[in-house]
């Protein structure tokens, strides 16, 4: 009975400490994310102030642009609104992240780190909080917008997190479906023996 409870004990412990773990490597995940959008951006801002960088043929330019709006330029004047847009993405994108499968909360933990990075970005930028752009600096020419190294995380982040939901719903489904056959391959030998026939005296 005790080496029971010391066998459950020890998996209790482990389990927890694999969900630390777990949360520990998201953190750094999204740790990460906002250091190098920080790094970037200041790298932009010295290396692009007067100069611009093309890559394959023009498809890959480096500029520099100062964004006080969202995605597209959405909200621009209305920097504030934005900032406040951003916190409520960001407070959304955790509750996700706690409630589906690994893939998504590394998607998730990315696009968290984005908004984060950007977020920091306009908190600590010359023009005080509330007021400061970001720091756009990637273009591609078949995209119509400028953007950051955050915003790629975001991007990114998205589209990992809906393959994790995507692939969590089809487990899921899997699951239900198989519950009906176990539950009827279990109840099929106590049916036979419900009718086993009487063996005859002679």
């Amino acid at each position: 009975m005790w080496a029971l409870r010391a066998e459950e004990c020890n998996l209790s412990k482990c389990s927890r400490a694999l969900r630390s773990a777990r949360w520990l490597s998201l953190a750094i995940v999204v740790l990460v994310t906002v250091v190098v959008d920080l790094a970037t951006t200041v790298w932009a801002k010295t290396y692009l102030r007067a100069r611009t960088a093309s890559f394959f043929g023009g498809v890959v330019k480096l500029r520099l642009v100062y964004n006080t709006g969202a995605a597209f330029g959405i909200g621009e004047q209305h920097e504030w609104l934005v900032e406040v847009a951003e916190v409520v993405v960001i407070v959304v994108l955790w509750f996700l992240l706690r409630s589906t499968n690994w893939i998504g909360r590394i998607g998730f933990a990315l696009a968290i780190g984005g908004g984060i990075g950007n977020l920091v970005v306009r908190w600590i930028g010359p023009d005080g909080p509330l007021r400061s752009p970001v720091v756009d600096w990637i273009h591609l020419s078949f995209y119509p917008s400028t953007f950051n190294s955050a915003d790629v995380a975001l991007r990114v982040g998205i589209v990992v997190a809906i393959i994790g939901l995507i692939v969590d719903s089809r487990r899921r489904r899997a699951a239900r479906s198989s519950q009906p056959a176990a539950t009827a391959a279990s109840d099929e030998p106590s049916l036979h023996l419900g009718h086993e026939p009487q063996s005859s005296k002679e």
